[in-house]
């Protein structure tokens, strides 16, 4: 048995593993303490190996050592120094672990696979399985046929009901281990009650991170399908009418930035300028205070004149400087004019759609993201955004021309930006 300051969960998950079980999965909510299991396992499985070579695969290499090798929780720490980073004679980048080699790669690509194709491992640990291809996760079981002590262990959390991953490994092994057709199958659901770590008061600060669709997932741990309006956690409170409220945020804003979102023939071109400041308790903050919606999109002379105007209308307001304006990075030739207006202007780094969701909920639920009432083709977007219901087993926000997105997308090419200055909080 393992004597290490886990609970029962993490400590029966440990030891399906070192009992050199097919396949362990962890799945479950956030800070929930799997990855740390896993990582402990997954390292003293390494060290009681007979097989020279493993495998870690990630959603990228930067993810993996983020995850699994440093930090706190990491391998190079729970091993207190054994583990350690080298580079062989080809310079790939490995994790020695005595005498064993634990290869790297990022899985997320159709041809992720290709990294490691022709290799034998000894076990294999696929962590944030659900967001790597499946092309990567097949493969990394058949690197392990040839294994004397093959061992597999996966880290996701849920997804939705009908991700494949369910479809071709989770749900399917499960069926056959019931019908005992499969043996060294064990599924763990982990919670945040599973995580000693961590006091009554801190799982209420992370439970209140999350609404909607996100809370059911990264905190109850289920697998559940996004339906319905996006922003459930945006409400009245979000939007700021009072002058005195509106005055008192704009005393405290420390620098204002401009989003834009470049229309086309059926969308509209947006201006966005949002406000940034920093509340002791809370960390960094932003208000939407102005916009400008033009679907007219008359000319490309137009839409640069309406950015000059703008520009002009939020320095003259709000007495602040535009420390920057970030435009959709599709529309090259448009940034390009806007720079001989103002050196300022950049391309927006278009980070994925969902994380640009779940940074807004986050922030609407937390009182840290306000929009003005003068912004009411926001106010809209945000009460009106619905996830699209034709294709189940995508998340993505309905973009019919029913809804407004490019509101949002004019202000998420601000707000992204900041995404890791708001969630240090």
């Amino acid at each position: 048995m393992i004597y290490l300051p886990f609970k029962e969960k993490s400590k029966y998950f440990i030891n399906s593993i070192l009992n050199r079980n097919y396949l362990t999965v962890a799945e479950g909510a956030v800070r929930s303490a799997k990855t740390f299991a896993a990582n402990t396992a997954f390292l003293l499985n390494i060290i009681d190996s007979k097989e020279y070579r493993h495998l870690i695969t990630g959603v990228s290499q930067a993810s993996i050592m983020a995850n699994c090798i440093d930090g706190e929780f990491g391998m190079i720490a729970i091993s207190h120094g054994t583990a350690s980073i080298k580079r062989d004679k080809k310079n790939e980048t490995y994790l020695a672990v005595g005498t064993h080699r634990i290869d790297m790669f990022g899985g997320n690509t159709v041809s992720s696979f290709r990294a490691f194709r022709g290799r034998t491992y000894g076990s294999v640990y696929n962590d944030e399985a659900n967001l790597q291809h499946e092309n990567t996760i097949n493969e990394s079981f058949n690197r392990t046929i040839a294994s004397k002590e093959r061992v597999h262990i996966m880290t996701l959390n849920p997804d939705v009901p009908d991700h494949w991953l369910y479809q071709d490994y989770l749900d399917r092994y499960k069926e056959l281990s019931e019908k005992g057709k499969l043996v060294g199958y064990n599924w763990f659901h982990f919670t945040l009650d599973d995580n000693p770590a961590i006091s009554e008061e801190r799982k209420r600060e992370i439970e209140i991170q999350y609404t909607g669709l996100f809370y059911q997932r990264f905190i109850l741990g289920l697998r559940v399908r996004a339906e319905g309006a996006i922003f459930v956690s945006f409400s009245d409170d979000s939007v700021i009418k009072d002058a005195e409220r509106k005055a008192e945020i704009i005393k405290k804003i420390q620098f204002v930035e401009i989003g834009g979102d470049i229309g086309g023939n059926q969308s509209a071109t947006v201006y966005n300028a949002v406000g940034y400041w920093v509340e002791p308790k809370l960390g960094l903050c932003a208000a939407c205070l102005e916009e400008k919606y033009d679907k007219a999109n008359l000319s490309t002379e137009s839409i640069i004149a309406n950015y000059k105007n703008f520009r002009q209308k939020v320095i003259d307001t709000y007495k602040q400087f535009i420390k920057a304006s970030y435009i959709d990075n599709e529309s090259v030739l448009i940034i390009k004019s806007l720079r001989k207006v103002d050196n300022n202007v950049t391309g927006s780094l278009k980070i994925k759609i969902i994380d640009r969701i779940r940074l807004q909920d986050a922030l609407f639920s937390q009182k840290r993201l306000f929009v003005f009432d003068n912004c009411p083709k926001l106010i809209s977007a945000y009460r009106s955004a619905l996830w699209d219901s034709k294709n189940p087993t995508k998340e993505e926000r309905l973009d019919d021309g029913t809804t407004n997105i490019d509101s949002l997308d004019a202000t998420e090419y601000s707000l992204e930006r900041h995404r890791n200055d708001f969630l240090r909080y």
